[in-house]
């Protein structure tokens, strides 16, 4: 793949420029705002009127500077963050898993109650109805007397 320079002119401190980069020309322009807004902001200050030029550059530079490390800072905090939710997601993986496990052993459980009730509600049945015919029986033979 064949990377393709876009270039723009922008304006940087009232300075026209041309910006050359592999990026389009709206990334460019972000550049060319932002850095604007930085020295606008050194600009603004009252210390500017008191500095050189050369010095006012240089805070320009340290507040980029700064604001680079501000966010590499925060993204070292992110990457720490999706590594921290990457085990948290890991370890509910395996804790549903052995839930489904648990869940599909207790299923089979109860079923096998269920059966076990069932056999024994039919034993009973029987057993009431021998009971019955026994004490018919016993009835019947105690009346013959």
């Amino acid at each position: 793949m064949e990377n393709t320079t876009t270039t723009c002119e922008v304006i940087v401190d009232g300075k026209r420029l041309m910006l050359s980069s592999e990026k389009n020309i709206e990334h460019l322009n972000r550049i060319a705002v932002y850095l604007n807004g930085k020295i606008k902001q050194v600009k603004s200050q009252q210390f500017y009127r008191s500095i050189s030029k050369e010095n006012a550059d240089t805070i320009v530079e340290l507040n980029l500077a700064d604001d680079v490390i501000s966010l590499k800072t925060q993204i070292e905090d992110l990457e720490e963050e999706k590594s921290l939710k990457n085990d948290e997601i890991f370890s509910l993986k395996h804790e549903i898993i052995e839930l489904k496990s648990k869940l599909a052993e207790l299923e089979s459980e109860n079923q096998k109650l269920r059966e076990d009730k069932i056999s024994n509600e039919k034993e009973i049945i029987k057993l009431e109805t021998e009971l019955d015919e026994r004490a018919k029986k016993n009835n019947n033979n105690g009346n013959r007397k």
